[in-house]
């Protein structure tokens, strides 16, 4: 058990790279759908719908943001930085909250 809880986080870091790679696979899909949306709901998304790729990893409706990212042209570090921070998020507190049953 003990060897289990020292790997912890390097599952962590495994499964945040991962599932954030399979993210960013889906904002290079939405690049693919061409654009025709008005330049001004692009630049509000742009300003303010990044902060949704926190929520990347909500089931079902997750998959939908890098998509939308990647549709509406979101810059792609920014894009990247944000997935990464809430999919980390995510597996840290499973981690955490895992350690005590374990």
């Amino acid at each position: 058990m003990t060897e289990w809880k020292e790997r912890l986080w390097d599952i962590v870091l495994v499964a945040t790279a991962g599932n954030t790679l399979g993210a960013l696979v889906t904002y290079l899909v939405g690049l693919l759908i061409p654009n025709k949306v008005e330049q001004k709901k692009i630049e509000l998304f742009k300003k303010w719908g990044p902060v949704c790729l926190l929520f990347t990893w909500v089931p079902i409706i997750g998959d939908a943001f890098p998509l939308a990212a990647g549709w509406l042209r979101v810059n792609w570090i920014l894009t990247a930085v944000l997935i990464l921070i809430g999919k980390f998020a995510r597996y840290a507190a499973l981690a955490y909250g895992t350690s005590f049953f374990l």
